[in-house]
């Protein structure tokens, strides 16, 4: 037996951040570079207080969670398809969260204020 034209394709996940925002994107060496998802996910309004919007633009939006400032995860929701997420915020206090949000291309962390 014998294997011709094999291509050993190799999958990395590399954590970028900028100006405050982590993303994790995929690498697949010599087919696929790495893609900075933050900018083309949004999170609005930002500060909000009552429902925060997360759109999604050339990818869907499968799972999202948010966290408090230690760590604990406050709302999640998984299994989803879509582009754009109405998030109503049930009465948290004021300050300052973190959502992660997993699309069909990678994961970003933003920073969310409730006031």
């Amino acid at each position: 037996m014998s294997i011709t034209n094999t291509t050993a394709i190799t999958a990395l996940e590399q954590t970028v951040e900028i100006a405050g925002e982590t993303a994790v994107g995929r690498i697949v060496v010599g087919n696929e570079p790495l893609i900075n998802i933050a900018p083309q996910i949004k999170c609005y309004p930002n500060p909000t207080k009552e429902r925060l919007y997360i759109t999604a633009k050339d990818q869907l939006i499968n799972a999202y969670t948010l966290f408090n400032l230690h760590g604990q995860p406050i709302l999640s929701t998984q299994n989803l398809q879509v582009t754009k997420v109405d998030l109503a915020l049930p009465q948290l206090p004021a300050g300052i969260y973190w959502i992660d949000i997993t699309t069909t291309i990678g994961q970003v962390r933003k920073e969310v204020v409730i006031h």
